[in-house]
């Protein structure tokens, strides 16, 4: 018996899904691309076009009555994810969302309520890419035999005057640590041990203007977390972990270095990041993830009410 090819659906043409596409694309053996859907029609066709994809829909109904896709991956604006999820759920596909689910905590709450409505949680997972980095993957097997308590660090650097922030709408960009900051802090999820009982903040906000957002964190574990993140001036996005034995640090996020207790040198770490060069970095086992999650098989991907309570966190810490 051969293995089981799945069928892939995209709704949006943007950026993101371009990446997902080339990556489901070169694992022909496992999935077939069968259909794409964008309310920028004339950039899905060009998308369809380049990538060789035979159905080109105009409504979410036509892409999966004209596919019968076992997935369907939506990666669309903020400000429409609501209305295009409330569409998708209502057809009998797996749904893979890339983050956030909703612009805000309030709408990713209503699209968590309409998933739990529709009975389909176990079907819908999220995209956060960075879970399946080489760094951050080769970090969470080296931890596994350190069972001393952890100190994790997380730099962030976010600015709303960038050029590239400016052109989203401002109710984007209002709840910008719901877009950008969620790489950073999902880390806590990550690498944090058992549940956060108690965060301690601190902010510097200047003209009206957030400078400086920091929160203390302990965990349960007894795992403790820093959350360092700056606004409109410079900074690192860079990740740090620490234990009685060893300390591994991410900067950048993509590449791992590793410094063992009672040396003063940082070590990069022989690890094949082939595939998080050849594609975006985290796609490709991101990938086989979703294969499978595809299969019923055990898998990394974040379901949707983890991807709530990351969400809670996220406004926990800024609000």
């Amino acid at each position: 018996m051969g293995i089981k090819k799945f069928k892939i659906a995209f709704i949006g043409s943007g950026y993101m899904n371009i990446e997902h596409i080339k990556v489901f694309k070169a694992l022909k053996n496992k999935f077939s691309v069968e259909g794409i859907i964008s309310r920028k029609n004339i950039t899905a066709k060009k998308v369809a076009q380049k990538f060789k994809i035979k159905n080109l829909c105009t409504s979410i109904e036509e892409l999966y009555l004209s596919t019968k896709a076992d997935l369907v991956v939506i990666a669309v604006s903020e400000t429409e994810i609501k209305k295009v999820c409330f569409e998708a759920f209502k057809y009998p596909w797996k749904i893979f969302i890339e983050k956030p689910i909703g612009k805000n905590l309030s709408e990713a709450q209503t699209i968590y309520n309409f998933a739990k409505k529709k009975r389909i949680l176990k079907d819908v997972v999220i995209a956060l890419n960075r879970r399946n980095y080489v760094s951050t993957r080769e970090t969470i097997k080296r931890l596994k035999s350190d069972s001393s308590k952890r100190y994790i660090q997380v730099f962030d650097q976010q600015d709303l005057d960038d050029p590239n922030v400016k052109k989203y709408p401002k109710s984007v960009r209002n709840n910008w640590m719901f877009k950008n900051p969620i790489h950073l802090i999902d880390y806590f999820k990550i690498f944090g041990r058992g549940k956060i009982n108690f965060i301690k903040k601190f902010k510097i906000i200047k003209n009206n203007k957030l400078q400086i957002s920091n929160a203390h964190i302990k965990f349960t574990s007894g795992d403790t977390g820093q959350y360092n993140s700056v606004w409109s001036m410079p900074g690192p996005w860079a990740v740090i972990v620490t234990t009685t034995h060893s300390r591994y640090e991410m900067r950048p996020l993509e590449i791992l270095k590793y410094q063992k207790r009672g040396s003063r040198l940082f070590k990069n770490l022989k690890i094949n990041y082939a595939k998080d060069k050849k594609f975006k970095a985290g796609l490709y086992n991101q990938a086989l993830e979703v294969y499978s999650f595809l299969n019923k098989k055990k898998n990394n991907l974040v379901k949707i009410e983890e991807s709530l309570s990351l969400m809670k966190l996220i406004d926990r810490i800024y609000t």
